[in-house]
């Protein structure tokens, strides 16, 4: 299951908002458009690398202080790195003589930001990534635009069809890519070494989802999801181990922790005992602490209060 954290912070927000934001649930639909064409090209690539190549996924690297450029997917290869910038786009896309883009859908006509400007600047500056971790050998690194809906319908001028040509791609075309690819038994180490110098240098982007929406801690609504429904509050059972939603009829157990991940993804990711168990409705300081300690691997003090750091459950090693 491929994970996108923004998406994750605004389903968290939407899941625990009081009202309804239409402007929120706008972003999910989109946020979740594009991870689908992702996991689509995502599952084809699984399908078809050979057992020493990486794919990985939705990596956010340094480029100049304080900045940061994020790629869809990357497929390293013993000759070659490839960059797909997926787009999960419906309707006519023109690119124009000026190098504008359009998209028209019914009706509607937008102006979009240049894809093809886009891969070639992650090309210069996953180049400078290489450079900055002192990756000297020669690689070769290929961008592409990677048109993953089948209801995209493209155009151009002659002028850009070259242009054209080279950068943007349809999924359906990547496995005759990458069949052209040769797999010696040299620069495997290479693959790892890029791999973890990848993985080591990864950021996820982390929003305030409550300022961009206009929101307040007061907008939430507080205490532990259901992890059948997700809805919020479920009640502590009898015994004391179980809870129980009202509105699905089910018990279940890892409550705790779906609401320290709710947490983690709106308000912070370091929290004390006391602000988890506000946040989850919980009285019993030490059924917390052992849920704290389950999900945080560092612990930091400040004005003599333990601040736990919350490890989501995909970050587990």
């Amino acid at each position: 299951m491929l994970i996108n954290e923004t998406l994750l912070q605004l389903q968290a927000l939407e899941k625990r908002c009081f009202d309804y934001v239409p402007a929120l649930h706008s972003d999910i639909e989109k946020f979740k458009a594009g991870l689908n064409g992702e996991t689509q090209l995502y599952n084809l690539l699984n399908a078809i690398q050979f057992p020493h190549w990486q794919v990985l996924h939705n990596k956010r690297l340094p480029s100049y202080e304080p900045y940061y450029f994020q790629l869809d997917l990357i497929v390293l290869t013993s000759d070659t790195v490839y960059l797909f910038d997926t787009k999960q786009m419906k309707g006519h896309i023109h690119f124009h003589d000026d190098e504008t883009v359009t998209k028209t859908s019914g009706n509607e006509t937008e102006t979009l930001n240049n894809p093809i400007h886009q891969v070639k600047r992650h090309e210069r500056l996953f180049q400078t990534f290489l450079h900055q971790q002192r990756i000297t050998a020669p690689i070769t690194i290929r961008p592409y635009v990677v048109l993953t809906s089948p209801y995209t319908e493209l155009s151009y001028p002659p002028r850009l069809q070259e242009e054209i040509q080279r950068y943007v791609i349809r999924a359906e075309a990547i496995p005759k890519l990458l069949s052209n690819v040769h797999d010696p038994m040299t620069g495997h180490g290479k693959i790892a070494k890029i791999t973890s110098l990848i993985n080591t240098n990864h950021r996820p982007k982390w929003r305030n989802v409550l300022h961009d929406y206009n929101l307040t801690y007061a907008n939430l609504r507080l205490g532990l999801p259901c992890s059948q429904c997700d809805h919020i509050p479920v009640e502590r059972a009898s015994n004391h181990v179980r809870f129980y939603c009202k509105k699905c009829q089910t018990y279940s157990y890892d409550n705790i922790q779906a609401g320290l991940v709710d947490y983690a993804l709106l308000i912070n990711r370091y929290c004390t005992n006391k602000e988890a168990r506000q946040f989850s409705n919980i009285q019993d300081r030490h059924t917390m602490l052992r849920s704290l300690q389950k999900m945080s691997h560092y612990n930091r003090y400040k004005n003599n209060k333990t601040y736990y750091r919350l490890i989501l459950p995909w970050e587990q090693k």
